[in-house]
């Protein structure tokens, strides 16, 4: 009985890591996602699901779920009031349906991470996800004949693939590929070849606030090396960075000057849409104006910029959309993951081979949550996209992997 119940566990499991290489290949991949974020992933998460129940197995539901499953009855509700009281003609039951499948995405991948090693094997397989993502992107530029700086490819202004999309993917991917490179996890060469691909092309996106999270990146990657003592490479890559500066000053800089001048009225349209969102949730303030009315409401309270097919802000678009009661529900999760980075660091004094490993998992978990944080003040994916979820369930998952294990012992 206990070997059929391991090999049930070991299928899911398998099944889950394809999930995840799906979410790192992200949202706006045409050939894996069947009907909006919909796709090739879920349909290996249902499996997943599948497997689970036919083994007879409860699936524990998180608390994370649980806000998540409330994320979903608030949208509803929300949905309902703005097609049968407001008669607002707008296509939301994939926004709605989607927080309650993430409910059990949250609940699946927390209940099967009971290790390290499962742990790593799915940022492992998001990474190898992401890549190809970034292998698209650049096919798309080649296709559609991208736009260049000064001699220089960028990625942005791309038909097919948003840059603050792919910024987002390869800034949260950079201290994943770190965290398993100094664990070994993955191989040196293959790692400084992410590395490079994911700094190069998340600079290449142009995107401001991607610039700003590959910063952050790198002060992973310093900190990394600075508890590891490789103050050879410290100073190695110092380096290498002044001399690509100081050679290619001129078309770095040419490139820079381009991205603040041609998209200046960009920043203006996204304050304008925050406070826009904060017009729109304050005639709805309990179940904000509907699930994906932001574009509908924004003619009625604000202006209409160029960019109006959102807030461009997490929690504006929350408030607008669906109320306070998400906003409130996700500030208080991510202030929870906080909490939970110390502990984790805690129980893996236990598990963990030293002192490197206990102080690199702590701020791995720190650098994304601050890099999910800032994020959210320039995109809606945070509360959209499957990857910030996987993460969160991962730290969890983690965490309570580790309690039980220490508690058996």
């Amino acid at each position: 009985m206990s070997s059929k119940a391991d090999h049930s566990n070991q299928q899911i499991v398998i099944l889950l890591y394809c999930c995840s290489f799906f979410a790192g290949m992200g949202i706006e991949m045409p050939i894996v996602n069947f009907v909006g974020n919909f796709g090739i992933g879920d349909v290996f998460f249902i499996a997943a699901l599948f497997f689970q129940i036919y083994a007879k197995k409860n699936i524990k539901m998180h608390w994370l779920s649980i806000v998540l499953f409330v994320f979903g009855c608030i949208s509803l509700l929300s949905y309902a009031s703005s097609i049968f009281i407001d008669q607002l003609d707008i296509s939301s039951f994939g926004y709605v349906f989607r927080f309650f499948f993430y409910s059990l995405v949250v609940a699946m991948y927390i209940s099967t991470t009971k290790t390290l090693d499962i742990f790593y094997n799915h940022l492992k397989y998001m990474v190898y996800g992401a890549f190809v993502f970034l292998l698209t992107s650049w096919f798309f530029f080649f296709i559609e004949g991208g736009t260049w700086y000064s001699g220089v490819p960028t990625l942005a202004f791309l038909v097919n693939v948003n840059a603050n999309t792919q910024a987002f993917y390869y800034t949260l991917i950079i201290p994943i590929v770190v965290l398993l490179l100094f664990n070994g996890k993955i191989n040196k060469i293959i790692a400084l070849f992410l590395l490079f691909c994911f700094f190069l092309s998340g600079f290449l996106t142009l995107s401001k606030v991607g610039w700003g999270a590959i910063i952050v990146s790198l002060l992973f990657v310093y900190y990394s090396l600075f508890i590891y003592k490789k103050k050879i490479t410290i100073s190695l890559i110092t380096m290498f960075f002044s001399i690509l500066i100081v050679t290619y000053y001129d078309y770095i800089f040419d490139v820079i000057n381009h991205r603040l001048t041609s998209s200046s009225g960009s920043t203006g349209d996204r304050i304008e849409l925050i406070l826009n969102g904060l017009s729109i949730w304050s005639h709805y303030p309990i179940l904000g104006a509907g699930p994906r009315s932001f574009i509908y409401r924004i003619s009625e309270y604000g202006s209409f910029p160029a960019i109006a097919h959102d807030a461009h802000h997490t929690w504006s678009n929350l408030l607008a959309e669906i109320g306070f009661i998400p906003v409130l529900l996700l500030a208080i999760t991510y202030l929870v993951a906080f909490v939970v980075t110390v502990k984790v660091q805690k129980y893996n004094v236990q598990v963990l081979l030293s002192y490197e490993q206990r102080k690199l998992i702590k701020y791995f978990f720190i650098t994304m949550i601050v890099l999910l944080m800032m994020w959210s003040n320039f995109t809606g994916l945070i509360y959209s996209d499957k990857i910030p979820w996987i993460f969160l369930s991962l730290l969890f998952g983690n965490y309570s992997g580790l309690k039980k294990n220490i508690k058996k012992n």
